[in-house]
């Protein structure tokens, strides 16, 4: 007898687990964007405290965003993701740095922070796409930096920050 293609084997048990193995890497699990402005204080870095609210919630099928706490997205499901997201500032030449980046559980994710020099036009920074292993009850933020020497707002309409996250599979 010849085992069948794929993950499946003839009398395995179908649990949560599998068919989450099986059917949901490549899927998003969360997507947002920040319609009204939110003022970022001044840092280069990003910092957890200017972590972005979300605002306008497009997608959240498994329910991981909490209105109570805006500015995470609380995993569900034990595995792979990766993280996408951008944050925009409204126009300004005061300081030389924008930045955005990734935090999990309140800590700076290494290598996702990315950075540009500001113009004078509205500044739109793509955090760095990060993959990240995350468990169940782990949260995930999307946080500005910038040092225009005070505090500055994020960018409004078709500029405004966003963040989707991909679940890619189990560890």
């Amino acid at each position: 007898m010849t085992t069948p293609p794929g993950p499946a084997r003839p009398g395995m048990a179908l649990t949560a687990g599998r068919v989450n193995q099986w059917l949901l890497p490549g899927t998003v699990l969360f997507e947002a964007g920040r319609e009204l402005a939110q003022s970022i204080t001044t840092g280069a870095t990003p910092s957890s405290a200017n972590a972005l609210s979300w605002d306008d919630v497009e997608l959240d099928p498994l329910e991981g965003w909490d209105a109570g706490a805006p500015t995470r997205y609380t995993c569900q499901i034990a595995g792979r993701y990766r993280l996408e997201g951008r944050v925009s500032f409204v126009a300004s030449t005061s300081g030389t740095v924008r930045a955005g980046g990734w935090f999990v559980n309140g800590s700076l994710v290494a290598q996702s922070r990315d950075a540009i020099t500001p113009t004078s036009q509205i500044h739109t920074v793509a955090a760095a796409v990060t993959p990240v292993l995350l468990a169940v009850g782990d949260y995930v933020e999307l946080a500005a930096g910038q040092n225009s020497g005070g505090n500055l707002d994020t960018g409004p309409g078709s500029t405004r920050p966003q963040i989707v996250i991909t679940y890619t599979g189990q560890p």
